[in-house]
C-alpha cells in the first residue's frame, strides 16, 4: 500500500476554523487601528492648515481667519474642506461652534485664539489643536490616551 499525499477534508475543516477565530480576534483591532489613523490625519490637516492660515496672513500682509464647524472648516478665500462624515470637530475654548481663528498680518500672531478637539467614529481617542496668542499650534492628546502625542 503506497501512504497518501495530501489534506483529509478533517484537517481542512479544522485549519479553516483555526483561521476564522484569528480573523475574529483581529477584526476589531483593525478597525480602531483604522479609526485611529483617520483621526491622526484630520488632526494633522487640521494643524497644517491652521499654520497655512498664519503664514498666508503674514505673506498676503491681511489677517485672515480659520473659521470651524462640526463638518469641516473655511480658511477665509483660499480653501474650504469638509471633513469625513465619520469625524467631527468641537471645541474647548471657547466652548461653542463656530469657531473662528485669527491671525494678524503684522507678527502672525493669533488675535483670536482656540482650542478644537478632533474626533471620529470607532475610536475613543481625540486630539486637541490649540492655537496661544503667538500664533503657535500644538497638537496633544487629552488624558495621553492617543500614543505619541503629548498629555493634555
Amino acid at each position: 500500500m503506497r501512504p497518501v499525499k495530501g489534506l483529509t477534508l478533517i484537517e481542512l475543516m479544522v485549519a479553516v476554523a483555526v483561521l476564522a477565530i484569528l480573523m475574529a480576534v483581529a477584526a476589531p483591532s483593525f478597525t480602531d487601528s483604522i479609526a485611529r489613523r483617520r483621526l491622526e490625519g484630520i488632526a494633522n490637516e487640521a494643524s497644517a492648515d491652521l499654520q497655512y492660515t498664519r503664514t498666508q496672513s503674514i505673506s498676503a500682509n491681511t489677517a485672515i481667519a480659520l473659521v470651524a464647524s462640526s463638518t469641516g472648516y473655511v480658511i477665509g478665500s483660499y480653501k474650504t474642506l469638509t471633513i469625513n462624515s465619520m469625524c467631527s470637530l468641537g471645541t474647548v475654548s471657547p466652548g461653542t461652534l463656530p469657531l473662528t481663528i485669527a491671525f494678524e498680518a503684522n507678527r502672525g500672531t493669533a488675535t483670536s485664539t482656540g482650542t478644537l478637539l478632533v474626533s471620529c467614529t470607532g475610536t475613543a481617542a481625540t486630539l486637541q489643536i490649540t492655537v496661544d496668542s503667538m500664533g503657535r499650534v500644538q497638537m496633544c492628546s487629552p488624558g495621553g490616551v492617543f500614543g505619541g502625542y503629548t498629555t493634555c
